[in-house]
This record gives structure tokens, sequence and C-alpha cells, in this order.
């Protein structure tokens, strides 16, 4: 159980950079209502990273992470 701390922070540190290549996806189609639900939910996940963007590294690591989900989601370069 106090393992589960680490392991979850770890894992949303990883999945929290997906949030801009899933808005690009969304915002690309014609999602309507849904997309706005959508990207307001991705933003929710991943405002924490505000507050670690501010340590240098993490927010390397972060940027870095980012590039890399748009890459494997295949997320185009910019969002109507």
């Amino acid at each position: 159980m106090a393992a589960l701390i680490p392991v979850l922070s770890v894992f949303w540190f990883i999945t929290a950079p997906a949030g801009m290549a899933i808005q690009r996806i969304v915002s690309a189609g014609n999602g309507g209502p849904v997309a706005g639900i959508v990207c307001a939910a991705t933003d929710c996940y991943e405002s924490p990273m505000v507050y670690a963007g501010r340590i240098p590294a993490l927010k390397r690591m972060n940027e870095s992470l980012a590039d890399r989900w748009c890459e494997w989601l295949g997320a185009p370069e910019t969002a109507p």
C-alpha cells in the first residue's frame, strides 16, 4: 500500500503529457460538445504539471514526453 503513492505519481507524470496529444486529436475531428468535455478533462488531469514544470529538469522531461505522446498517438501538428 505504501508503494501505491509513488507508483501512481510516476504513472501520472508519464501520462499527463498525453493530454496535449489527445486534445489535438479530438480538436482535429468534428467532436462538438464531446470534444469540449474531453479537452476540459485533460486540462484538469494535467493541471498539476504547472507546478512540476517550475523545476527545469521536470519541465524538460514533460516537454519530451509530450512530444513522444504526440508522435506515438499520431496527433496532428496543429489543431484548428
